[in-house]
């Protein structure tokens, strides 16, 4: 691959270090050589300073007061797609993050002075004939200004390669850009009206496009907060994207590397001046794999820059926390205003690991004389503050709809 793409500046776009690591484990056990640079994405509190000035505004108003040539085309993409043009289409945070990082892109492709660029986003799987596929691609590029090396077909595509127009391509998971539309691209993007691939479908009206059909780059959708529309029968988005799964390098277990057997639940309510020595205590555990998920319902800007300043991808912060997403073995449950002993979460595998019967550890301990006595006893209370489950117990008693009678569960108390 490194033969036919040697000469592009090529994008990575990843967010935290998870993403990060896992498109270089991919490209790594993948065996493709090819050269890339990794861009960090927009982070929150950088997404709300970009977006602050149309954020509470109306479709309408942004293009009302937008005055260029893509405002027909706006007004008619509302249209078209049979949306009010007076309600907000943007409605996550994590939608204004990835038009934040697109423009990113695109500025740094300017100062840089960069031709053309190549965007990929970390979680895709390239095809396995990838050499072959692209021996056309030098001269494709040289008469395209927007090259889709693979597309996700949601709104009924219209492709003629031949005379390089296409319409209603989205997906910006991999993507080729040429220079000269990086000034129209990034006009549109500022608006903060749509996401960043109807965008580009409003750009492919106006510019020379080409779609490699069938895709020789896919996206992981497994990963995708849109599989749950399917029940996670992901064959399903690959026949709706035409996407023969055996014709690409999937790597299993791809996320190997993220060890984390225990997730610990961090909820933020009344005083949370002490909420930095709590994520402290956490954080400075011998036992380091576990992920840390805060449930912070009050977006506290000072919170997630706390966060961000201490750059660890085990953190994430969210508004509501799905066990059944949960991806570990263990969930652990404490609160503000309170603390980790640095060997707690040591001793809570210690001792699921010795009594391999046990449902629940009640983490309220002392610290005694330098030594953890462990009992068993019943009758915990309801309160899950400072216990640690294991996953499948609760997975299975939320998901069957019957309640947690904790007196009749054998639960370990570490003293």
């Amino acid at each position: 691959m490194n033969d036919i793409l040697s000469d592009k500046y090529i994008y990575v776009l990843y967010i935290n270090e998870k993403q990060k690591k896992r498109f270089i484990n991919y490209i790594s056990k993948s065996d493709i050589n090819i050269s890339y640079n990794l861009f960090k994405g927009a982070f929150y509190y950088d997404v709300i300073d970009k977006i602050k000035h149309n954020y509470n505004k109306s479709p309408l108003t942004i293009i009302n007061e937008y005055n260029h040539i893509y405002k027909k085309e706006l007004i008619s993409w509302f249209y078209k797609r049979g949306k009010n043009i007076h309600n907000k289409i943007l409605k996550y945070i994590g939608q204004y993050g990835h038009i934040s990082s697109f423009i990113n892109i695109i500025e740094d492709a300017i100062r840089k002075d960069l031709n053309e660029i190549i965007v990929f986003e970390y979680d895709i799987f390239i095809h396995n004939d990838i050499v072959e596929r692209l021996k056309d691609f030098n001269n494709i590029s040289e008469k395209c200004d927007i090259v889709y090396f693979g597309n996700s077909m949601h709104f009924n595509p219209s492709i003629n390669n031949d005379t390089y127009n296409i319409s209603n391509i989205a997906g910006t998971f991999a993507i080729y850009i040429k220079k000269t539309i990086f000034k129209d691209l990034l006009e549109l993007l500022k608006l903060f009206i749509l996401p960043t691939d109807e965008i580009m479908i409003i750009l492919q009206q106006k510019y020379k496009c080409y779609v490699y059909t069938p895709n020789i780059i896919i996206s992981d959708v497994s990963k995708s907060s849109i599989a749950p529309k399917f029940k996670n029968d992901i064959t399903k988005y690959h026949t709706k994207f035409k996407w023969n799964i055996n014709d690409y390098k999937i790597i299993e277990n791809i996320d190997e590397y993220l060890d984390a057997t225990i997730t610990i639940v961090l909820y933020i309510y009344g005083d949370i001046s002490s909420i930095n020595n709590t994520i402290s205590s956490i954080l400075n555990q011998t036992y380091s794999k576990f992920k840390l998920i805060i449930i912070d319902n009050k977006k506290v800007v000072e919170l997630y820059k706390y966060i961000y300043s201490l750059n660890d991808n085990r953190i994430k912060i969210v508004n509501n926390f799905n066990i059944n997403k949960c991806s570990t073995d263990y969930i652990a449950y404490i609160s503000t205003m309170n603390l980790y002993h640095q060997e707690a979460l040591e001793k809570y595998i210690d001792t699921f690991n010795k009594y391999s019967n046990a449902f629940i550890i009640n983490g309220q301990y002392q610290y005694i004389g330098g030594n953890f006595d462990i009992i068993r006893c019943w009758n915990i209370d309801n309160n899950k503050i400072g216990k640690i489950y294991k996953k499948d117990f609760l997975t299975n008693n939320i998901t069957n709809g019957t309640s947690i009678i904790l007196d009749d569960i054998l639960t370990y108390i570490i003293l």
